[in-house]
């Protein structure tokens, strides 16, 4: 029989997530399931079904932090050189779990998914918040502040080709970038009455809790 151990909810909570990721590299999302992370966590499979209630919203749990703390610091010298490696970045985590996979992850996650997609956006809009403020700092971008929805919009964009297009087509993220982000922010973030700045006007960060 499998040993079971005693721990800290912090350290079994990490444990699931490392043996969940592990399952998913060596069987993919289909070969996941509750007995063979409960034997790799060496718990038991109702400690599991206690805090997921599918498999879906356990692989989230595992992908969604990791996916967030592998975004790494980008700056590239310009506004569009830091978003396309930004989108870069997020689309190659996604490579790597699979689109198939997250398709059948976000059909299993169920009322979980609305929690782990803003936990996600969180992380993503941080880095976007740097991003812009660099831009700022730069006069790239004009001083006024960005709505939320504006700030996060490439990457709700590339959510929307990986999940519902099932595609990942790297010129894409450029097209998106060059045709809607760029002229939109540069049209949001410069005042009524001023052309939008070749290269800017220095001032303003962000709106906080964006």
């Amino acid at each position: 029989m499998t040993q079971r151990t005693r721990r800290r909810a912090g350290e079994l909570a990490d444990a699931i997530r490392a043996a969940t990721l592990a399952e998913l590299a060596d069987h993919g999302y289909a070969g996941v399931t509750y007995e063979g992370v409960a034997r790799r966590v060496r718990t038991s499979k109702p400690v599991l079904y206690r805090r997921y209630r599918s498999r879906g919203q356990m692989v989230l749990d595992a992908v969604v932090p990791r996916v967030a703390d592998e975004i790494t610091d980008i700056d590239t010298g310009s506004l569009r050189g830091d978003l396309i490696a930004l989108l870069e970045q997020i689309a190659a985590r996604a490579q790597h779990v699979g689109i198939e996979a997250y398709h059948r992850i976000v059909g299993e996650a169920g009322d979980s998914l609305a929690d782990t997609i803003a936990e996600l956006d969180g992380g993503a809009s941080q880095k976007m918040r740097t991003i812009l403020d660099n831009a700022r700092a730069r006069g790239e971008i004009g001083p006024e502040p960005l709505p939320a929805r504006v700030v996060l919009l490439p990457v709700v964009m590339l959510r929307h080709d990986v999940l519902f297009r099932q595609v990942f087509d790297p010129a894409s993220i450029t097209d998106m970038i060059d045709s809607v982000y760029l002229p939109l922010v540069k049209a949001v973030s410069t005042p009524p009455g001023i052309g939008a700045p070749a290269n800017g006007a220095a001032g303003m960060t962000v709106q906080p809790g964006l």
